[in-house]
């Protein structure tokens, strides 16, 4: 009867720390598997339900509200863009490859003159435009050209400096999403950053990106160029600045 019970609490302890001793998280709703946790032995905790009893259907997309993305709706223009490639045609004249600076949209767009480069930050709106003649069409990830894919990163990265401000709100209010949470939705973090991560913005919030780097190691530039690329060129379960075409077709979820 003894070694039974010895048994139990080594097969226990297997379950929530492994080999390796280390606590273990539950995949699903993050939570430690010490009893809490419904996904492994029906038990509750107040004000907690483990998401594995409510799971969307893979196949439904979210728009994530934050105050990093602008709002989702059926008229969503850009005003600025940066330009990331300039093709000549003899029949078209001068096409330029464009990033928008708000909804993050791509764009192909016929340019007046050729005094431009990649990166410029040039007027798309519906007035008095100086560089860009009209748009020509709305572009995919996939109609980039080689030159332009190999710019988005950089060109993302500069949109990123310049709006510090919107982006440090994020990380000031991200939080849990139905099946993880949001801050591991960004390349680069791990859940051993997410853990840092909440006890340094518990102590007090973050103020730049210089701040959260030497705070919490996070390449937060990196991070967040790299899940917008992602989001323009797949389709992610959790858009969470990009907004798409069709995002008036999703749920709006917020933070928890």
């Amino acid at each position: 009867m003894g070694h039974s019970k010895e048994f139990g609490r080594s097969l226990r302890a297997y379950r929530e720390f492994g080999i390796s001793g280390q606590r273990k998280r539950c995949s699903t709703c993050l939570w430690y598997l010490n009893g809490f946790c419904l996904k492994w032995d029906g038990k509750r905790k107040p004000n907690h339900w483990c998401s594995s009893y409510s799971r969307k259907p893979q196949g439904v997309r979210f728009i994530v509200n934050n105050p990093a993305a602008k709002p989702c709706g059926p008229k969503m223009y850009e005003e600025y863009g940066y330009i990331l490639d300039v093709i000549a045609d003899r029949e078209s004249g001068v096409i330029a490859q464009i990033i928008g600076e708000s909804y993050f949209k791509l764009f192909e767009v016929s340019i007046i003159g050729e005094s431009i480069s990649v990166g410029d930050r040039v007027y798309i709106g519906k007035e008095n435009r100086d560089v860009v003649q009209y748009i020509r069409r709305t572009i995919h990830y996939e109609n980039l050209t080689k030159n332009s894919k190999f710019w988005l990163p950089f060109v993302l990265g500069n949109i990123v400096r310049n709006q510090e401000e919107i982006f440090i709100k994020f990380f000031n209010t991200v939080g849990q999403l139905p099946t993880k949470h949001g801050l591991l939705l960004l390349a680069k973090v791990q859940m051993r950053d997410l853990d840092k991560f909440l006890e340094e913005r518990q102590k007090r919030p973050f103020e730049s990106y210089f701040d959260i780097i030497m705070r919490t190691g996070i390449p937060v530039i990196d991070a967040i160029t790299n899940r917008i690329i992602l989001e323009i060129a797949k389709k992610p379960r959790y858009y969470l600045f990009v907004r798409p075409k069709d995002c008036t077709k999703m749920k709006m979820i917020n933070f928890y």
